[in-house]
């Protein structure tokens, strides 16, 4: 893993433009990778959650049917 982040670093930075700044390339990386972890881990929690309510609403049938019969 820890080869595959130095190759996969050094393509990125490889891929900056020559005039850009080294910090400004690098803060923008991170900013960029921030994003993407906190939109990740709001989905995993909205996901967690609809499973909860849905969950929920399939035992509230569950018992509906039940209390019919």
């Amino acid at each position: 893993m820890a080869l595959f982040g130095l190759y996969h670093g050094y393509a990125h930075g490889a891929e900056m433009p020559a005039h850009a700044s080294g910090l400004a390339y690098g803060l923008g990386f991170l900013a960029a990778t921030a994003a993407v972890h906190v939109a990740g881990i709001g989905l995993g929690l909205g996901t967690r959650f609809a499973q909860a309510g849905g969950a929920a609403i399939a035992l509230t049938g569950v018992a509906l049917l039940v209390r019919g019969l």
